[in-house]
């Protein structure tokens, strides 16, 4: 099921937000050793907090094709993987290239998350989703986040916020379609429910995991533009 202001959000996201993406170097449809290296490096963040994730419930929140769900997957280490987007053109597209198993990539909105059950899930991932939704979607988001997650779950959030020395504009420009541009303090307030691992960074700056092959790993790649927040539910 997807709310109805969410639907009117998805007609952003259709075949010319896409085309637009790709234009630009950003192909949601692709899948290769960037999604492989990055989902392993959020199941050892998980393994540092020791979060067992052999044979759990993993959730994709905002997957478009679904390309870091299909990295989870192949990892075999979850019982289920199941990703959501509110894109019917980014799902559909997802399914025919991925070949996802019935199921697994689906039609829905963060905003609810009405396909998944209460304390389901292990791990819920959400990668650049919040900053494109309003915020009070975002403070609903978190609120499903709070329900469908397991006592002792784990949540790996990547998003743009506007750090030190930024403004608004530099994270806006980033994407006209970033509505919710907030500092990183902000954000974490909004977590707070959770308990906020707020040794993140260090731990990201040693992983061991590497986009390209330049011998930069994620955290040196990224920290420049990316704020991440991962949290246990209490």
């Amino acid at each position: 099921m997807v709310t109805g202001k969410i639907v009117r959000k998805a007609k952003d996201y259709g075949e010319d937000y896409y085309m637009r993406c790709k234009q630009k170097g950003i192909d949601y449809a692709f899948y290769g050793n960037w999604q492989k290296q990055y989902t392993k490096m959020v199941i050892f963040v998980s393994g540092v907090y020791k979060v067992e994730l052999k044979d759990k419930v993993l959730l994709d929140v905002g997957s478009a094709c679904g390309a870091n769900l299909r990295g989870f997957k192949e990892t075999k280490i979850f019982s289920k993987i199941k990703g959501i987007d509110v894109s019917k053109y980014l799902v559909n597209l997802g399914n025919e290239v991925n070949n996802f198993d019935n199921g697994e990539l689906v039609v829905d909105d963060c905003v609810s998350l009405s396909s998944i059950p209460d304390e389901s899930v292990t791990m819920v991932h959400c990668s650049q989703l919040f900053e494109h939704i309003s915020e009070s979607d975002c403070n609903e988001t978190i609120q499903a986040f709070e329900r469908v997650l397991t006592k002792g779950g784990i949540g790996f959030i990547t998003l743009n916020a506007i750090k030190k020395g930024q403004t608004t504009k530099d994270v806006t420009d980033q994407d006209p379609t970033h509505i919710t541009v907030l500092s990183e303090d902000q954000w974490r307030k909004k977590f707070k429910k959770f308990d906020i691992k707020k040794d993140i960074y260090k731990v990201l700056s040693k992983a061991k995991f590497y986009p390209g092959d330049d011998g930069k790993n994620f955290y040196q790649h990224y920290i420049d533009d990316w704020s991440v927040f991962v949290f246990t539910k209490p």
